[in-house]
This record gives C-alpha cells, structure tokens and sequence, in this order.
C-alpha cells in the first residue's frame, strides 16, 4: 500500500516502517489522524504505565511504590523513559522537506518565569522537576549559542503527555511557530513529562535544515 505525501509525490515510508510509532505516525500522514486514533491515544495517555511496567521488568518490585512517571524520573532520571516516548505516535512528523547536506547544530535553552515576559527565575535544565502554573521560555540558539537569522524560521513541536493532560483534552503533539524570533512561551499546566523540540526551516525555500533533540519539561 502507498500513499502520496504533502506535495503529491507517492511514498513508501509507511510501508516500509519497521518501528511500530513511526509507522502509526506515517500511516496517518497518508490515510488522516483517524487511523488507529485509539491506539495513538493510549500510547500518549499510557506512559506512565508502560515506564512502570519496564522498570519492573528490570528491576522486579524495587519500584513498586511508583505511581507515575514523574516519580520514576526523580528516582531514576532519564533511564525511567519507557522505549519511544521521543517519538509517540500522536506527534505529528515534519512537513517540510530535508534541505540536502541538512545538519544545522540546534540546541534549546530554557529559563523559568513567573509569568509570561516577567519575573525571570533563571534557567532550567531538561527532566528538572518544576512547578505548575509558571511559564517557561524557551530559545533555539546553534552550537555556539547565537540564536539563528533572519534567513531562518523556527517552529516548535510541543508533545503533552499522561492522564492529565488527557483529561484535559491537551496532549498536543503539532508545531507552533516562534513567538518572536527563536523563542516560545509556555505555561506549565499538567502533571507529567512533556517534550519541547525546535525545529529550524530555512525560508528561501521552506526546506529543513535542523531539529534540536528533546527538551524534557517534568511538571511536578
């Protein structure tokens, strides 16, 4: 089975997908995100469980008391992240083409706030545990720490994760453009591990030329 991608050509990706998120993933780019929408929603809702029940397998009852990722994290760090959560099936995947040679070097740097554009409380680092109802800010900078020009545009993927944010219908997973050049507000909402990723689009020719790896938000 083939479909057609966003500019009409015929692919074969979903096809040919061996990993199992990636392949919900690309089946809904062809076929609409009602394909297998359940499935895509469990996985998102799920995590904690499925974090709980890898640990387990690990390391038997040790972790027993654990009710829910955030818990695992703060024991555990980042080896608590159950296989594939960096790339859940309801996060939709890039549109734009890859520009040849693409390997732009992006990183995200956040700071904590108290409120959007006031308040500075300083900066945070990826799976720190943080409070809800602040803000965070959040800049796509290259390898030396320059935010990117002009000739660039900066978009985000915001992926919302576990029960609350299920509950209340956020678990998000699209791109957001920059809220002013390189830079993205967001408030802290739900209990869970969510992910931010900036992803960096070169203008002339609306091609992709770099994606930062993930930025972990743990909101306690």
């Amino acid at each position: 089975m083939v479909g057609r991608d966003s500019d009409g050509r015929i692919t074969y990706d979903a096809y040919d997908e061996a990993d199992r998120n990636e392949s919900i993933a690309k089946w809904q780019r062809v076929l609409g995100e009602g394909f297998a929408s359940g499935v895509v929603v469990e996985e998102a809702k799920s995590v904690s469980r499925t974090a709980i029940a890898k640990i387990r397998e690990r390391m038997g009852d040790a972790y027993q008391f654990a009710n829910d990722l955030v818990t695992l994290v703060k024991n555990l760090g980042a080896s608590a992240l159950p296989p594939g959560f960096d790339r859940l099936p309801h996060m939709r995947r890039p549109k734009w083409a890859l520009a040849p040679g693409a390997g732009l070097h992006v990183n995200v740097r956040a700071s904590l706030w108290e409120g959007r554009e006031f308040g500075s409380l300083g900066g945070i680092q990826s799976l720190q545990g943080l409070p809800s109802g602040r803000y965070i800010r959040f800049n796509a900078v290259n390898n030396v720490g320059v935010p990117f020009g002009s000739e660039y545009a900066v978009h985000w993927r915001v992926t919302n994760t576990d029960q609350e944010a299920y509950d209340h219908k956020a678990l998000r997973g699209g791109f957001e453009k920059s809220d002013s050049p390189g830079v993205r507000w967001e408030q802290l909402s739900y209990r869970g591990v969510h992910l931010v990723e900036a992803f960096v689009v070169r203008t002339r020719d609306d091609k992709l030329v770099g994606q930062s790896a993930p930025f972990y938000v743990m909101i306690e």
